[in-house]
């Protein structure tokens, strides 16, 4: 007999079958107000002013490296071990992904290894946060500042704390994915992501 031990396993119940059928009904099945409700509840949960729902968190990425002017002849530093959505969006904006080996005991970025990976062309670094353990982003931060490239992140558990920096202390997408194990808030159960900001020049006009 062969077993198998499952990367996640999505924890279900009445509550997401409740908040699908309330949407369902409510006759709005794009936009409305459970989106609206979800980007104030979304923004409140993690510090930001603003917060924009997207269809994904491949959009999400694309918008913020967007927001953060990334383009052609670019290079944007980010992690070898990722969904291909985070390389994706890098190219989307024309950019290349200059990638970084994990971490063995987190298989998340490996802070050693971002400096050296740095180059002139350098625009941002764009951190992952595996299964919703975050990654060192305080390190990962005071690289950045130092070498001046901007740092996004993506992941999956709004409610994670990093090694004393609250993961979306800059910009952070949230993909609400299968596969991020954890218990979001009700109202954003689903496939979709946001993407918050705490920088005014970067707020949603």
């Amino acid at each position: 007999m062969t077993s198998t031990i499952p990367v996640a396993r999505p924890l279900l119940d009445e509550r997401e079958a409740d908040a699908a059928r309330r949407v369902i009904l409510s006759g709005w099945v794009t936009q409305g107000p459970e989106v609206a409700a979800f980007e104030q509840e979304f923004a409140a949960a993690v510090g930001a002013p603003h917060a924009c729902a997207v269809s994904s968190c491949t959009t999400a990425l694309h918008v913020a490296l967007t927001a953060c002017g990334v383009s052609d002849g670019d290079e944007v530093v980010t992690v070898s071990h990722s969904f291909i959505a985070t390389a994706n969006a890098i190219r989307y904006c024309g950019a290349t992904p200059v990638f970084v080996d994990v971490e063995r005991d987190t298989f998340n970025i490996d802070p050693t290894r971002v400096e050296s990976a740095i180059s002139s062309r350098t625009k941002a670094i764009l951190a992952v946060h595996q299964f919703g353990m975050p990654c060192d982003l305080a390190a990962i931060l005071e690289i950045g500042e130092r070498r001046e490239a901007d740092l996004r992140g993506e992941g999956g558990d709004v409610n994670a704390v990093g090694r004393g920096s609250r993961a979306g202390d800059d910009q952070e997408q949230r993909g609400e994915e299968p596969q991020n194990p954890h218990r979001s808030n009700p109202r954003s159960r689903g496939r979709g992501a946001g993407s918050p900001t705490l920088q005014p020049r970067r707020a949603p006009r």
